[in-house]
C-alpha cells in the first residue's frame, strides 16, 4: 500500500514542475542523472544464464559457446573452468589471453585473436512499456538512458504523455522523469538506466492511472518490487 501511495504521489506531479524528475524512494545521491557522452556505468557485466561465443582467430577448433552457469563459471578448451560471472568481456578477454599463455597453450601473437561475444544474456536486461511503438524485453548492453530506451522501443506513440515517464527500479523503487524536458536540449538530466529497470510511458489522459495500477497488480509488467523479475 506504502507503494502505491507513493506511486499515486509521483504521478499526481505536475508537468510544470521546476525540476526535470521528481523522485520517489529512491535517495538523491543515486537519482543524480547521468551526461549523454559520459555514462556514469560500467559496461555491460556477465551473469549467470549468459551465452558466450568464444572465438580464437586462426583456430576454428578451440570455437565454442557457453552459457554461464549458475556458480558463474564457463567450460573452455584446454584449461580449467572459469569464474565469469561480474567481469566485463574487455576483463575476461584479457584474463583469457593471460591464462592461455602462461599455460602454454598459445603463443602472445595468437592469444590476441581471442575474441568473445554475448549471443544471449539472461539477467542484464530492461523492460520498455506503456506508450511506446514496440514494448518488449531489451538487452542492456551498454550504458544507456530513459530517453535512449524509449527510443530502441520505436518512440513513443502520439497518446504519450512525455513529461511523467516512470523509471521503476528492481526493488520497486521509482523515479518521475521529464523526456519532454530532456528533448528540448537537456540532455544532462536524463537519467542512467540500471540493468533489470523497467520504462513506462503514460498517455496523456489521467485515466491511464488506473490502467498502469491494473497491470501493476497483475504482474503483466515484469517486476515485482523486493523480488525480482517474473517471467
Amino acid at each position: 500500500m506504502r507503494y502505491l501511495a507513493l506511486l499515486l504521489l509521483a504521478l499526481a506531479l505536475p508537468a510544470c514542475s521546476s525540476t526535470p524528475a521528481g523522485t520517489g524512494q529512491i535517495p538523491p545521491s543515486e537519482a543524480r542523472t547521468a551526461t549523454v557522452n559520459q555514462p556514469p556505468v560500467k559496461d555491460y557485466t556477465l551473469a549467470p544464464g549468459d551465452r558466450i561465443e568464444f572465438r580464437v582467430v586462426g583456430d576454428e577448433e578451440m570455437d565454442t559457446v557457453q552459457q554461464v552457469r549458475a556458480d558463474g563459471r564457463i567450460t573452455l578448451p584446454m584449461i580449467e573452468d572459469q569464474v565469469v560471472s561480474g567481469l566485463t568481456l574487455q576483463e575476461l578477454r584479457m584474463r583469457l589471453q593471460k591464462i592461455y599463455v602462461d599455460e602454454g597453450y598459445l603463443q602472445p601473437t595468437a592469444a590476441k585473436g581471442i575474441n568473445l561475444i554475448i549471443t544471449e544474456s539472461a539477467a542484464n536486461k530492461f523492460f520498455v512499456g506503456g506508450q511506446v511503438r514496440k514494448e518488449g524485453v531489451y538487452i542492456y548492453s551498454h550504458p544507456t538512458t530513459v530517453t535512449r530506451s524509449i527510443f530502441e522501443a520505436g518512440g513513443m506513440e502520439i497518446t504519450a504523455d512525455p513529461t511523467r515517464v516512470i523509471l521503476i527500479r528492481q526493488d520497486g523503487s521509482f523515479q518521475v522523469v521529464d523526456v519532454k524536458h530532456i528533448l528540448a536540449g537537456n540532455f544532462e538530466d536524463d537519467v542512467q538506466l540500471r540493468p533489470m529497470d523497467t520504462v513506462y510511458v503514460p498517455t496523456s489522459n489521467i485515466g491511464d492511472l488506473n490502467v498502469f495500477v491494473q497491470l501493476y497488480i497483475k504482474n503483466m509488467l515484469p517486476i515485482t518490487p523486493g523480488i525480482g523479475v517474473a517471467f
